[in-house]
């Protein structure tokens, strides 16, 4: 009987010295990822970006964030442009041809902007004044309104310029530490610039409009280093 007291009692001592060390490396290396994990989501200064609202506007744009400060940063964007779909509905010429009706080029777009972020850079709500400009260029075959004077296969390269000025509002959210979801609402003022053929005068037309309310939807997403 005591025999096996005494068993018992060197088992209870010998378990109870053993759990510690056993327990110790999980909490050594949890608390080690914890921080490893912490230190990479707050020491992000840079985000590379693609706003997939924009390719529904055919702009394939990409955007580079950078942080100033703790609450501040710096948005620069810029890209190609290839068909402006519906822009012939809202030109200020009368002879703006249909998107479909052309032969599309490449024109570009560019835009620049600063965010003050309420919590820190790179995630919570924003506020953002912005500047965006956006040119799409194509060539249109030129008609006379004498039939007879048309010289087949002439084509004339024409634009339209999308200059906005705006304020956007925003939500960030860091996901797994470096991917960063980014959506956007906004309003601002949009001003027109085309360079039209005329049929009735034979030339080319720079006509303009002055700035119209515009209201911006966009989703950003980025990648933090």
């Amino acid at each position: 009987m005591k025999l096996i007291k005494s068993t018992l009692l060197l088992l209870l001592i010998f378990v109870a010295n053993s759990t510690p060390l056993l327990a110790q490396p999980r909490v050594v290396t949890f608390g080690d990822e914890v921080e490893e994990s912490e230190q990479r989501t707050y020491d992000e200064k840079n985000i590379i970006k693609l706003n997939l609202g924009e390719l529904f506007s055919s702009d394939f744009s990409l955007y580079y964030e950078r942080q100033l400060t703790n609450k501040l940063t710096f948005e620069v964007g810029a890209g190609l442009t290839y068909n402006d779909f519906f822009g012939h509905l809202f030109s200020p010429s009368l002879y703006a041809p249909e998107a479909y009706a052309v032969d599309k080029k490449m024109g570009n777009s560019f835009a620049v902007g600063l965010r003050f972020y309420t919590s820190r850079t790179f995630d919570g709500f924003y506020i953002a004044p912005e500047y965006k400009y956006r040119k799409y260029h194509w060539s249109d075959e030129a008609q006379f309104i004498d039939t007879d004077a048309n010289i087949p296969g002439l084509y004339l390269d024409e634009s339209r310029v999308h200059s906005i000025a705006r304020l956007s509002f925003g939500y960030a959210l860091f996901y797994s530490n470096n991917i960063q979801f980014d959506f956007q609402t906004g309003i601002g003022l949009s001003s027109i610039t085309e360079k039209i053929y005329n049929p009735y005068s034979g030339e080319l037309e720079t006509t303009k409009v002055n700035f119209r309310p515009r209201v911006n939807l966009g989703f950003k997403l980025g990648y933090a280093f």
